[in-house]
């Protein structure tokens, strides 16, 4: 029945003789013609799962493909690994920071991402790194216009970082054991603030704390930053849930993505909603657990014992009397 209402045949999505790539193909599919709409394939993807593209946005489409030991890829679809790995993968690129860039990393379906740079000065005309075979290593982003040389650094920089996160399954080991020990964050489990006093507090808010100081301390360690950011720091790490807690707006979904924080209210671990529980009472705040959280656990100099109870001193004589009786009665007038 379709058929007989459709087009049936061969389809020449672009010019006879040529043969389109995914990108343009999608547009010839939906009616446009690719010759005269040169839209990507990044942007397609972004559009796709709802993220809203900008001016100063440049949008591209990412599979996640496997390397050997000698950085020669075995698999360029990863083993078309399930989307809910992906995602998981995803989340540890979270990390990324480009300098005078803003970057993006948003899951898709398997082995497909969606990375989208924003910036000054950035433009999309940049080539597949894809080499489509596999025993070969990726291709380096080039620039097919001077307007792109820019965009293929960025690109380059993201692609040696990503690299990087992902090639060393230890450092997510680090976070989760070193961090929940030396910060703590094991007893956020067992925090459960007055339902009265703080209604909006749920286990997903709880998760979300805990997520935050994670990634914020992952990033540091693995951008080889400042220990004084661990204090002093611009920016962390929100998802929805906890970004609508703090009161920072633009921040949708469940991924975590790093946000500019003010210094003075946020910036560091003491402005971390985990570290302000962690250190808290159920009812209100807790400058003793706090100042001694901070001596322990940052300044390696916990405050000393209570001082031993004073002797006691020696029970004085009793000083009490009893007043003889005096007999009363007839005989004996008063």
């Amino acid at each position: 029945a379709l058929a007989g209402r459709g087009t049936s045949g061969l389809s020449v999505p672009v010019l006879p003789g040529i043969t389109p790539g995914s990108g343009p193909g999608h547009l010839g599919l939906f009616g446009y013609d690719p010759l005269a709409f040169k839209i990507g394939r990044g942007a397609l993807e972004a559009t796709g799962i709802g993220f809203e593209l900008g001016p100063q946005d440049v949008a591209a489409r990412g599979n996640f493909c496997t390397l050997d030991s000698a950085g020669l890829i075995t698999d360029r679809r990863a083993g078309r690994i399930p989307s809910e790995e992906s995602f998981r993968v995803v989340e540890r690129l979270q990390g990324v920071r480009i300098d005078g860039v803003e970057t993006f990393v948003k899951p898709v379906k398997e082995h497909r991402f969606v990375v989208v740079f924003r910036g000054k000065g950035l433009d999309g005309a940049v080539a597949d790194t894809d080499p489509q075979a596999t025993g070969v290593a990726p291709l380096d982003p080039q620039a097919h216009a001077p307007a792109a040389a820019r965009t293929a650094e960025v690109a380059k920089e993201f692609v040696a970082q990503a690299r990087r996160m992902l090639a060393d399954p230890r450092s997510r080991a680090l976070v989760d054991n070193f961090a929940g020990q030396w910060l703590q964050l094991r007893t956020l489990s067992a925090f459960s603030p007055d339902r009265a006093r703080f209604p909006t507090f749920d286990d997903d808010l709880r998760q979300a704390m805990r997520r935050e100081t994670e990634e914020f301390f992952a990033a540091i360690v693995r951008e080889d930053r400042s220990i004084l950011e661990f204090l002093d720091a611009d920016s962390t790490f929100v998802n929805e849930r906890l970004a609508k807690h703090y009161g920072i707006e633009g921040v949708t979904g469940e991924e975590f993505r790093r946000v500019a924080v003010n210094r003075d209210q946020r910036g560091g671990l003491l402005g971390q909603a985990s570290i302000l529980a962690v250190t808290s009472n159920p009812t209100r705040t807790s400058p003793v657990k706090r100042g001694r959280w901070v001596l322990e656990n940052l300044l390696a100099a916990p405050p000393p014992p209570p001082p031993a109870p004073r002797p006691t001193s020696p029970t004085p004589p009793s000083r009490t009397w009893r007043c003889p009786s005096v007999p009363t009665g007839p005989t004996h007038p008063t």
